[in-house]
């Protein structure tokens, strides 16, 4: 499913991708963080800061954490888009999360 996920958000297309991701829980296989993490960097291709803060918060009322894959995405959404509303929303979830920015992988 992630596969397939994966190429609907590539070309950013919410709106399969979205079904997809039913069609998954309908299926009993969950979505992962994999999953909301493709969602989330289609909603920035679109330029879609509200798409993207909605399936940070799907994702973690499903008791699937936001991690620093998910920073990198909103992160790279402010350079693109800035604004200082979502620049404050944006570091309060790195604060949060406890991310570490400037540590390396």
């Amino acid at each position: 499913y992630n596969t397939l996920l994966k190429g609907f958000t590539t070309a950013c297309n919410l709106k399969d991708a979205y079904a997809l991701l039913r069609e998954m829980e309908q299926d009993g296989v969950g979505p992962n963080d994999i999953s909301y993490n493709s969602i989330i960097n289609a909603a920035v291709c679109k330029g879609n800061f509200k798409e993207a803060w909605g399936a940070i918060e799907e994702m973690e009322s499903k008791g699937i954490k936001a991690d620093h894959y998910t920073v990198s995405i909103m992160l790279k959404a402010l350079k693109r888009f800035g604004g200082s509303r979502e620049s404050t929303r944006v570091l309060a979830m790195v604060d949060r999360l406890g991310v570490n920015v400037c540590q390396e992988e």
